[in-house]
Order: C-alpha cells, then structure tokens, then sequence
C-alpha cells in the first residue's frame, strides 16, 4: 500500500507539470536522430553540481560514461545497416543526460512518457537507462507507472527483481544477489568458512554486503567482524578500520563490496600499518575499475582474487568510433575539447592511450549495446508476427510497440547471441543469465599496464542447463583455508564463545564427552578412557 500511494503521488505531481516539463527539453543536454520508432536513454553524463552551477549539471563524468552515450548510437548504426533486422524501418534515439542526480533522471525521463507526444511523432518504444541502482529504483516507480519498457545497463540491485514493484524493469547485468552466490560457492569450494565483510557506505556497498551475509551465513560461512568504511576521510581514519579486522585472527580472507576510491585508501591503510602479506581480498566489483585502487598499491595485487561479471571486449563497437567523427553527440565534442585529463575521473589511470582509455569499462559499453539489442530483436519479433505483411509495416509497428504489456512479455521472451558469443536471455524477473570470472590481477613485464589472470569461472552448465557451477583452474592458493575454529579434539569439549566460534577446554582424566562435545562427564564405575 505505501508502494501504491508513492506511485499515486507521483503520477498526481507529473500530471500537474507535464505539459509545462514537455516544452523545457534543451537541445544542450541531448542527442537525438530522427526515426519510424525512436528509442531514448537516461546517462549520468555529466556529475551533479548541487549549488554553484546553473543548470546543477558539472563537469563530464568520466570518458566512460560519455562512450556508453556513443555505444547507444553505434548499436542503432548496425540495426539500420542490418537489411535482416526490421527492414524498411528506421530506428532513432532520443538520449538525455540527467547528470548523475535522481531527482533530473525524474524530469528526464518524464521525456519519455506517452503524456508527453502532442501530435503524432514517431513514438518512444522504451528507455535504455538508468545507469545505477539508486536512479533505476527511482525512475522505474515513474516509467513503471505509465507501462513505458526500460533496459537498465548498469542496476545490480537486487530489489529491481521485484515484479510487484517494478514492473517494466529489465537490465543487462546480473543481479547483485547472483554475485553473492557466485562469491558463497568460492568460498565452500575453498573451505573458506570465516570471512570478514568490509563495505562502502553507499548503495551499492549496503545491498552487495547484505546479500552475502545472508547467503553466506545461510550456507555455513561465519563471519568474523562487518564493517562500513567512513566516507571522506582521511587515510588515518581507515587505519581504525584496518585495526578493527585485524582483532579477528582467523578471519584471513576479507570480502569487500566497496568503491574503487574506498579500495584504495584501505590499501593504503593496510600498508601504512605493514600488514600487506596478513589478508587476503575477495572483491565483488568490475575488473576494469582495478587500476585506480592498484596505482600506489601495486604489491597488494597478489593477494587479490576477483570475482568479475565475464567481461566482453567491445571490439567492433572500438572499430567503428575509430571511422566515426561523434558528430552526433555532442558529449564527444565536449570530451574533445577539454584537453586537462583532470578535469576527468579516469577509470583507468595506467593507460597513456586516450581510444584505450575510453574503453576501460567494456562491459558496461557491451551492456549498453545489449540494451539496443535486446529492444530491437523484441520489435523484429512483433514485426514478423504481426506487421510483415501489413499494407504499412511502419504504423503498424508504431501501433503494435505501444501495446505496452505484450511488448514487456515479448522482451522478457527475448534469446539472442552477440558477436562474441554469449547467449543473452532472461527470467521471469527481466535478469540476466549470470557469469562470473575469478581473475587476479598482474603486471605486464613489457610496460606499466595491468593484465589478469584468469583462476576460475562460474556460471551456467555448458549446455546451459542445471544449477550454476563454480569451475577453479588452480586448486591451490586462491584463497586458504579458514576457520573461527578447529574441531576440538577427543578428551575436549567446546565452550561457545560467540555465534560461529568456540574454545576447547580437556576433560578431567577418566571423564567422557558427549556426543556433541559439549560437557564432560565420569566413566561409569569400573571403566577407564581408552587411551588408543
């Protein structure tokens, strides 16, 4: 019921200002391409500038973010070159920055809603975006509300695989709660069964550690100590938290869900306190952020394991930017003219080469692609039921797209592969099939840049059915063997000293256990404790 009167208030609010939010569009904070059907997108392009700046928006976020802008725009370049794909049909893009705030990516998409056609334009199918959870949690109430289809290349949060609540959701990434997974059956299979849980205090850090503890203490695994790292503090304040894992012997292995910046000010803690060689690190995040926390902690990369979304190299999409100007967007102009590299949050402070360096977070440039894909094979699908013999396929596929509950079942029935091979399908949620490489990181010996090693996979069954499997490629110090403690002993009896951890305390002579090893008690009269 809170649900409900939250969407209601919002409906009430939009349709009180829609009219006058329509006609404010600006051409500045836009790309767009005419089309027969027009597909929009919601990118935090800019960062969010709170109060010194006009319009709230700042500088670029990153090179990354304005090229996931360019892999939306190269996706709808091979669909309309594709004569097998919706032929005689064009498709356009209408892709708005909403700078990295909810409350723009709000007004923003409201862009999107069939409220807003006045006339009869070419309309918008569906939405690629948002970029993150937060946002996503945000605009899917909005979009949801009025049935409008969005395919988000960057949410994890496993709350947007709640069907009552977000509807029209889908996303081309997995699902935190499948990483967690992927995390727990590491760990089972290494007979790592005490952890430490080290988290950023955001979103991201919040959902990704909750997920794992529930699942890993569910399972077996205990948990020695869960900690959120102070945001925006000094290196001295992470000495605390550093000190505060280390009170946990036993708990060797330490599972971080955390920023690439929180990684690498707790490395330097790590190292400012001289316990390089003491932990090891399970990290739940991309492989491509690993650079930014590695620069300055280049010793810490042996004791890393990587648990990473399998990552596609977006190899096509990097030939075509190479033949293409960006005419078209004007975020690349924008890009183009800043020549300060400061002015950028880089994803990827190793790389010198500015076209390898806009192509550090290849996964979400794939997802992105995925997003188009997966619009466009749902709407080729409609177009060969319904529309291939029409007397104008084009209306007929305008009217068919807007069908907006037969549209959503037709995208969650999508089955397509990419380029690279991987099967792309979803549930009954809109998630995606999952996997997952255990990558840990290592230097080059020709240069400065970073390269992986790849320890294990985990994902589906080869032939795509069964439970998910965890496949190790080297037995051997991944990750040790931990444990609060060890199984006491014959003559020795556990005294519980918290939820996972126990001490062992020997029986008097001649005294027994039973069989829980919980209390001591006297051998019967005329019996003596066998000592072989």
């Amino acid at each position: 019921m809170i649900y409900q009167a939250d969407s209601f208030l919002i409906a009430l609010v939009l349709l009180l200002v829609l009219s006058s939010t329509c006609s404010q569009q600006s051409s500045q904070s836009e790309a767009f391409q005419a089309g027969d059907l027009i597909l929009g997108g919601l990118f935090p392009v800019h960062s969010y500038c709170p109060s010194s700046c006009e319009d709230k928006c700042g500088d670029l976020r990153s090179r990354d973010v304005v090229y996931f802008t360019e892999a939306m725009i190269y996706a709808i370049d091979q669909v309309n070159k594709n004569s097998n794909i919706l032929p005689g049909i064009t498709l356009g893009f209408k892709i708005l920055d909403y700078c990295s705030k909810d409350v723009i990516a709000l007004e923003k998409a409201s862009y999107f809603l069939p409220s807003c056609s006045t006339s009869k334009p070419p309309p918008i199918v569906g939405v690629v975006g948002p970029y993150s959870s937060s946002v996503s949690l945000q605009v899917s109430n909005l979009l949801g509300l009025f049935r409008v289809p969005h395919i988000s290349y960057g949410a994890t949060s496993p709350l947007l695989s709640d069907k009552n609540r977000f509807k029209y959701f889908v996303r081309t990434v997995p699902s935190d709660e499948v990483r967690a997974r992927a995390l727990v059956d590491l760990l089972l299979v290494s007979d790592t069964k005490y952890v430490s849980v080290v988290y950023s205090d955001d979103e991201f850090g919040r959902e990704g550690s909750k997920y794992f503890t529930q699942q890993a203490v569910n399972r077996g695994i205990c948990i020695g100590t869960i900690t959120a790292l102070p945001q925006g503090e000094a290196v001295s304040t992470f000495d605390e938290v550093v000190k505060d894992i280390s009170q946990k012997m036993n708990a060797k292995v330490i599972v971080l869900f955390c920023s690439k910046s929180d990684i690498s000010l707790l490395f330097k803690a790590v190292k400012n306190l001289g316990k390089q060689g003491v932990f090891r690190w399970l990290i739940g995040g991309d492989s491509s952020e690993m650079s930014v926390y590695l620069t300055g902690n280049e010793d810490m990369a042996k004791y890393m394991v990587l648990c990473s979304p399998r990552n596609e190299q977006a190899t096509h999409f990097e030939k075509w930017t190479e033949e293409n100007n960006g005419s078209r967007n004007p975020w690349i102009s924008e890009m183009k003219q800043h020549s300060n590299r400061s002015k950028f949050r880089s994803e990827n402070s190793h790389d010198t080469v500015i076209k390898r360096e806009i192509f550090s977070a290849d996964m979400y440039i794939q997802s992105v692609i995925n997003s188009v894909y997966t619009f466009v094979n749902a709407l080729n699908k409609i177009f060969k039921v319904t529309c291939k013999n029409s007397s104008n396929t084009i209306s007929c596929l305008q009217e068919q797209s807007q069908h907006r509950r037969a549209f959503l079942d037709t995208i969650l029935d999508v089955k397509f592969e990419t380029l690279n091979g991987r099967q792309i399908e979803f549930d009954k949620n809109g998630d995606i099939s999952a996997e997952y490489d255990l990558l840990r990181p290592q230097k080059d010996d020709s240069g400065p840049a970073w390269s992986l090693a790849t320890l294990g996979h985990w994902g589906p069954e080869r032939n795509g059915s069964g439970p998910a499997r965890m496949e190790l490629f080297e037995r051997t110090n991944i990750l040790p063997h931990t444990f609060c403690s060890l199984p006491c002993k014959t003559g020795e009896r556990t005294i519980t000293i918290g939820p996972c951890c126990w001490r062992c305390d020997p029986c008097q002579p001649n005294d027994v256990t039973n069989s829980q090893q919980t209390e001591c008690t006297p051998c019967d009269l005329g019996f003596v404790v066998s000592l072989s």
